[in-house]
């Protein structure tokens, strides 16, 4: 939707007076990608962390770090079969739904971050 708006673009013909010869447009700062994590996922480590949403599908759910995960679940059997299934969640693609209210609430809240900036 954002890029959508982006693309609008309006020139004042300059026989306008006042404004002829003008050009405006909207220029949204693209929003990126925020996965929905209800049926699992792996989030790659980066510099300042990466937006998720999480408890979507009406059930908790636990976010740790792979590197707590065998501390918490203990060793053994399980544990492998659970570091496979994790591999096999990491190459599985993920589809990204977000409609235009989650968009409007994210880039508000971003520009409050950076407006405290």
């Amino acid at each position: 939707m954002i890029g959508a708006l982006n693309r609008i673009h309006v020139k004042i013909p300059g026989w306008v007076p006042h404004f002829g010869g003008r050009e405006f447009g909207i220029h949204l700062p693209m929003l990126p990608n925020i996965p929905t994590l209800a049926q699992g996922g792996i989030v790659p480590a980066r510099t300042g962390g990466t937006l998720a949403l999480v408890g979507e599908a009406g059930e908790s759910e636990a976010v740790i770090p792979l590197s707590r995960l065998e501390r918490m679940l203990g060793s053994g059997g399980g544990m492998r079969r659970l570091a496979a299934a994790v591999e096999a969640l990491a190459e599985r693609p993920v589809q990204i739904d977000v409609d235009s209210q989650t968009i409007a609430r994210a880039v508000l809240l971003g520009q409050r971050k950076l407006a405290r900036r």
